[in-house]
């Protein structure tokens, strides 16, 4: 079965582009960022990261002036791409009728320096769905990752019950259960800012390695606060909840996989400026 679906999603990105002088940095694009896209070898090396999605991409590196201000806009429509980025919509694949996402990058800005690899790029894709939501330009997408972020919220606040909090207004053990849980890179560094940076973390997992993945959690964790010592305190947790999380973290990450391929089909067709 696994050979069957990596066979079926070894070349989700359909279209790959740049437009712009990527020779240099400059308009919104980093140096890295720069080099990387224009190189073939980086270029293929994206392709190859992204290969178990579970829908089809259309990706366009845009690096023209005028056009970063528009980053993180969210879906639009052609008449975006043509009166706002300047460009002839034919010249790229995109529309209601195509059965793959189309996403136009036209820059690499962010609070962090980080170059423009595969994983950002999910990430940032995960950040132009968001913008669809707070723009409301589709009920649909905005239904759908509502659901997502709701689940993954609730599954956040579970982690921070297991250590006798309660509700998810105490965003600092909401973050703390984002880097315990999580498998990927900024949770293992302890370097995910807030728990909405775990949605989006979250949704990058499924659309480079096909599936989400997560930690169980440990008998104790500390809460970022400091004694009058200066030492961090220790939080111990319950150990039947505890107990109880952990025996079910395999099934609320197949549930999450559930709710993040529903967003991901809900932007099938659909163009995205991020």
């Amino acid at each position: 079965m696994k050979k069957l679906v990596h066979l079926l999603f070894e070349t989700p990105i359909e279209d790959f582009k740049t437009v712009g002088d990527f020779s240099k940095p400059g308009q919104g694009w980093d140096k890295s960022s720069a080099k990387l896209l224009s190189n073939e070898r980086g270029v293929e090396k994206i392709k190859q990261k992204w290969s178990k999605t579970s829908q089809s991409f259309n990706m366009y590196m845009i690096k023209k002036p005028g056009v970063k201000e528009f980053s993180e806009k969210g879906r639009v429509n052609p008449e975006f791409i043509e009166k706002e980025l300047g460009l002839n919509p034919e010249e790229f694949k995109m529309g209601e009728d195509s059965d793959a996402i189309t996403v136009f990058y036209v820059s690499n800005l962010g609070d962090q320096k980080v170059p423009m690899t595969a994983w950002i790029m999910a990430h940032r894709f995960a950040h132009a769905i968001q913008a669809t939501v707070q723009n409301r330009t589709d009920a649909t997408i905005a239904d759908q990752m509502r659901n997502f972020e709701n689940e993954c919220k609730a599954l956040l606040a579970k982690a921070t019950e297991a250590y006798g909090v309660r509700g998810t207004g105490n965003s600092k053990m909401l973050t703390k259960a984002a880097s315990l849980i999580g498998t990927f890179k900024s949770a293992r560094d302890g370097n995910i800012r807030n728990e909405f940076e775990f949605i989006y973390e979250i949704l990058a997992q499924y659309l480079i390695t096909g599936e989400i993945k997560l930690n169980p959690l440990p008998a104790s964790t500390d809460t970022y606060s400091r004694s009058v010592f200066g030492r961090k305190d220790s939080r111990p947790g319950r150990a039947d909840e505890i107990e109880e999380f952990n025996e079910s973290v395999e099934m609320f990450a197949r549930d999450l996989q559930y709710y993040a391929d529903d967003v991901l089909s809900a932007c099938v067709g659909k163009t995205f400026v991020m």
